[in-house]
């Protein structure tokens, strides 16, 4: 009697198991589906972001404001957040006050430095926005010599957002919203900080591409959700 009961609990666990097993399998396939879908309907931008990624930056020759050459193999073994910009682009400009925030949230991280690259045809006009305008981060000037500057290593429009990692490495380049340090703020004129800047940010810190990064964003990674209400927990007044 007892070995009959046995045995009848050890079907109905293994059933149990069973059945928690196939449910595992479903939910899988279902998450991994719903996951492609999401990557697919995310899929120019994932690709915009991605364009670059792999190649290394340039050692291209920049100038700082007393005109002293600068190269970014300087920072090669920061993460560096890139911000190309010139002096008569109202976007770029929109964006410092949220750069100037971005920056504040990593200001005790020395691992991750912000340089902003003006492509201008003009220095002195550059050194005298900067002298009267407070743009936060490392200013260096490329100089504009023909059309094309900058459009070898992916800047056809202004602003571009780029992030390098080691030795200069792209993992990220957009000129598209993905990277912007703020956002439009529904209902108003004014941008309210783009969080998603910070995670490639931390992500890239870790060796991730901005394009693995924003997809734990746009399919709702649990990692990415716990990070964002933690985050926006810590920084109630940014975001």
């Amino acid at each position: 009697m007892k070995k009959k009961l046995l045995k009848g609990v050890l079907v109905i666990f293994s059933l149990i198991i069973l059945a928690y097993l196939a449910l595992q399998v479903h939910n899988h396939k279902r998450n991994q589906a719903n996951r492609n879908r999401t990557i697919s309907a995310n899929k120019s931008k994932l690709d915009e972001i991605d364009a670059q990624s792999g190649k290394f930056f340039p050692d291209i020759v920049l100038l700082d404001e007393k005109g002293n050459e600068r190269h970014l193999n300087e920072y090669a073994s920061k993460v560096v957040f890139l911000d190309f910009w010139y002096t008569r682009c109202v976007p770029c400009i929109e964006q410092h006050p949220s750069s100037a925030a971005l920056q504040t949230r990593f200001k005790a991280d020395t691992n991750v430095v912000f340089v902003n690259i003006a492509i201008e045809d003009d220095f002195d006009r550059w050194t005298n926005y900067l002298a009267a305008n407070e743009v936060a981060g490392q200013n260096l000037f490329l100089e504009r010599t023909h059309v094309s500057t900058g459009k070898e290593f992916g800047v056809t429009s202004f602003p571009t957002y780029a992030v390098l990692g080691a030795e200069n490495k792209i993992m990220g380049l957009t000129s598209g919203s993905q990277l912007r340090p703020g956002t439009s703020k529904a209902g108003s004129n004014g941008l309210v900080s783009n969080i998603n800047a910070d995670w490639i940010l931390l992500e890239a810190k870790k060796g991730i591409t901005a394009r693995e990064a924003l997809i734990k964003y746009y399919t709702s990674d649990r990692e990415y959700a716990l990070w964002v209400a933690k985050y926006r927990s810590k920084y109630k007044d940014d975001f």
